[in-house]
C-alpha cells in the first residue's frame, strides 16, 4: 500500500497535539512497500459478450481464425466496433499480443471546432474517445489506464505510418475507414506482417472525403482478384488473398443493439443517398 500519511495524540504540558506521522507497511516477509498504484491491473471486467446476427458471427470467426485483415463494413449501429473491441480486449487478456494500436482518419463528420491543445497523445484521444469507451466496457477504466500508460494500448498518427511495419504480436485497430483514400488504404493494409492483424470498421456511403474512398476501393480490388485472379498474381499470392482477408457486410438486421427509431433514420438516411 505504499506510506499512508496518519496522525498520533501526545499530551504536552497538560495539552492535546496532534502529530502526523508516516506508517509504513510491509509485506509478512517484512520487505520494503510496493507501490500499489495499479492493484487491479490484472483484474478486467466481465462483461458478457456473445456475437449474434449472421455478420458478427462471420466477423468473429474471421478474427479469431487468425484472418490478417479483417473489414467489417455496413452502416452505423451495426455492431462493428464493439465487435472489434470484444477481439482486442480477448487478445489482450489472453496477453496474445503485446500492443493494439489504436488509428483513425483525421477527418470530420461536418466543420470542425478547430485545433485542439496538448500533447499528440492528448490530440489523438479526442477522436478515440468511442472505442476507448468500448474497450473499457471490457477491460475496466483502472486497466485501461494501466495498458495507456505502459503504452500497450497507443494512439497512432495516420501522417507517422508510412515507413512503418506492424510486427508480432500487434493488433491495429482502424476505425472510420471509409474516410481513408485509396493511397492511405494501400500504405495501411500493405504494413502487416506475418504476425499482425488488423480490422477495420466503416461504412464507404458515408465517407467524408471528396476523393474515392479506399474501403469501397480495396473491398472491389479483392473480390475481383478472388473472382478472376490477374496473371501477374501467382497462386500462392491467391490463397493469401483467399484465406487473410475477410470482408463482413453489416446489414440493418445483423445486431439489434439500436433503438427502434435508429434502425428508421439509418435506413432513411442511408438510401436516400442513393
Amino acid at each position: 500500500m505504499g506510506s499512508r500519511e496518519r496522525a498520533f495524540v501526545v499530551q504536552v504540558g497538560g495539552q492535546d497535539i496532534t502529530v502526523p506521522r508516516k506508517r509504513v507497511r510491509k509485506d509478512k516477509v517484512g520487505k520494503a512497500a510496493v507501490n500499489h498504484k495499479y492493484d487491479e491491473e490484472k483484474e478486467f471486467n466481465s462483461l458478457h459478450f456473445k456475437p449474434i446476427g449472421d455478420a458478427q458471427i462471420l466477423g468473429a470467426q474471421y478474427l479469431q481464425e487468425g484472418r490478417k485483415i479483417v473489414a467489417l463494413q455496413g452502416p452505423a449501429g451495426g455492431g462493428k466496433s464493439i465487435l472489434a473491441a470484444w477481439h482486442a480486449s480477448n487478445l489482450l487478456k489472453a496477453k496474445s499480443i503485446h500492443k493494439l494500436f489504436l488509428v483513425r482518419p483525421y477527418e470530420s463528420c461536418g466543420r470542425t471546432i478547430g485545433a485542439v491543445p496538448g500533447t499528440e497523445g492528448e490530440k489523438l484521444s479526442v477522436i478515440f474517445t468511442s472505442i476507448l469507451e468500448h474497450l473499457t466496457k471490457f477491460l475496466g477504466k483502472t486497466q485501461i489506464a494501466y495498458l495507456l500508460e505502459k503504452k500497450v494500448i497507443e494512439f497512432k498518427s495516420v501522417e507517422w505510418m508510412r515507413g512503418y511495419s506492424f510486427e508480432d504480436g500487434v493488433f491495429v485497430l482502424c476505425e472510420e475507414v471509409q474516410g481513408f483514400d485509396t493511397d492511405l488504404m494501400q500504405m495501411l493494409t500493405t504494413r502487416i506482417g506475418d504476425g499482425a492483424q488488423l480490422c477495420m470498421t466503416g461504412d464507404w456511403r458515408q465517407k467524408d472525403i471528396r476523393k474515392e474512398t479506399g474501403l469501397k476501393y480495396l473491398s472491389e480490388v479483392v473480390e475481383a482478384a478472388n473472382s478472376y485472379p490477374p496473371e501477374f498474381l501467382d497462386n500462392e499470392d491467391i490463397q493469401e488473398i483467399k484465406n487473410n482477408i475477410g470482408f463482413v457486410n453489416f446489414t440493418f438486421e445483423d445486431s439489434g443493439r439500436r433503438s427502434k427509431l435508429t434502425k428508421a433514420l439509418v435506413k432513411l438516411f442511408y438510401f436516400e443517398k442513393g
